[in-house]
C-alpha cells in the first residue's frame, strides 16, 4: 500500500489526463484550470499573488501566463500607479471558458466519487481539508 501522498499524486495525474482529454472548445490544458478560476475571481491580480495562492513558483506562473496570453485568454497591463507591477485581467474568451471548465471538473468529481456514499464523500472532504491545513502550517 502506498503512502497517502502517493494516492494524492496519482489522483492529480489522473485528473490532469482527464481534463486534457475532455472535449471542450477552450483549448485550455488541465494545469491551467486553477489559473483560470483565480484570474476570473481576482481581476487585476499580480503574478506573485497567483503564485502564492496556487502554491507554485513564479517561473511556472510566468510560463502559464505567457501561454494564456498567446491564446488570448488574458491581458497583462502595467499598473497605472506603479509601472514595475503588471496586473492580469481575463478576456471575454477566458470568462466564457469558465463554465465549460467547471463542467469538466464536476465530471471528474463524479468519476472519482462514484463509489462513495454522501457520508463518505463528506468525510473525505473533511479529512482532505485537515490535510490541507497541515500542509499550509508546514509552509509557515
Amino acid at each position: 500500500m502506498r503512502h497517502v501522498s502517493g494516492y494524492i499524486s496519482v489522483l492529480h495525474r489522473f485528473a490532469l489526463q482527464f481534463y486534457n482529454r475532455a472535449e471542450n472548445e477552450t483549448g485550455l490544458r488541465g494545469v491551467q484550470y486553477p489559473y483560470l478560476f483565480y484570474i476570473c475571481r481576482h481581476e487585476g491580480c499580480r503574478q506573485d499573488e497567483i503564485a502564492k495562492h496556487l502554491h507554485v513558483n513564479k517561473s511556472n506562473v510566468t510560463r502559464q501566463l505567457e501561454k494564456l496570453k498567446g491564446a488570448e485568454m488574458i491581458e497583462i497591463r502595467k499598473d497605472p500607479e506603479d509601472e514595475r507591477v503588471c496586473r492580469v485581467y481575463p478576456t471575454e474568451k477566458l470568462l466564457r471558458s469558465r463554465e465549460t471548465v467547471a463542467s469538466v471538473i464536476e465530471d471528474w468529481n463524479k468519476v472519482i466519487l462514484k463509489n462513495l456514499s454522501e457520508d463518505e464523500t463528506e468525510k473525505l472532504k473533511e479529512l482532505l481539508d485537515k490535510a490541507l491545513q497541515a500542509a499550509k502550517e508546514s509552509e509557515e
